[in-house]
């Protein structure tokens, strides 16, 4: 069977199948195409390198409960980063600390210039 116009060659029968029905009342659509589901801006983004780099603060919690929800927090972020690689065909990298200190500075930091190939005398 041939494609409808628009549909994906992975496209499953059911999809064929609606389409052409569709295609076959005049109903006008479209398949397959992407929209933007949530905005994310990336801490730092460097084009030559088509890189998005996202510094996720997640704030230090004690209860299981608070350890639940950075969990599902963790989870969110990973989500937004495959999606934005998706999107635009780029990196997307994130570093998650659950609070400020030069140790996780420096562990930032040097992961950073290994991504970016900077000399780490900077």
């Amino acid at each position: 069977m041939e494609l409808p116009v628009g549909l994906v060659k992975e496209a499953s029968m059911m999809e064929i199948r609606i389409a052409k029905r569709l295609m076959d009342l005049g109903v006008g659509f479209e398949s397959h195409r992407p929209f933007r589901l949530q905005s994310t801006s990336p801490t730092f983004y460097f084009p030559r390198q088509n890189l998005a780099v996202y510094l996720d603060d997640l704030p230090g919690f004690s209860s299981s409960e608070d350890e639940k929800a950075f969990a599902a927090k963790k989870v969110r972020s990973d989500i937004v980063r495959s999606a934005w690689e998706q999107l635009y065909g780029g990196k997307a990298v994130g570093f998650s600390f659950r609070h400020y200190s030069k140790v996780q500075e420096e562990r930032v930091w040097k992961e950073l210039q290994e991504l970016l190939g900077l000399s780490k005398s900077r």
